[in-house]
């Protein structure tokens, strides 16, 4: 019974501590899809859309606000500027995401 009463908060604090580790990992979530301008009326930080297309029979479209950091952001605000077709890796909370790397899809060969 002595055992138990130390070993419950131990398991208790692993879990915790498992979930926290779970949780930094997101970090590497990939979207792909449309860069378009941002709002007029957006924050300062928002550096433009990007609108992800749904797949199957009820597709529907999302559109995410990005931010970033430094060289990322002059990278952002570039390829905003072309409304190019992007391949993102970045941190999503809610419609935000804040973005770590991004790289332009080439265009598609015409048949």
């Amino acid at each position: 019974m002595r055992i138990a009463k130390f070993m419950a908060p131990l398991v208790l604090a692993f879990i915790c501590w498992s979930g926290a580790q779970a949780a930094e990992k997101s970090d590497g979530t990939k979207f792909s899809g449309t860069l378009g301008a941002k709002a007029a009326d957006a924050k300062p930080e928002v550096l433009g859309t990007l609108t992800v297309k749904g797949k199957g029979a009820n597709a529907e479209s999302k559109t995410y606000t990005l931010t970033a950091d430094g060289d990322v952001a002059k990278s952002v605000t570039e390829l905003v500027a072309k409304s190019a077709k992007v391949q993102v890796v970045g941190t999503a909370t809610g419609d935000v995401i804040k973005v770590t790397t991004i790289t332009e899809k080439a265009a598609k060969p015409a048949k």
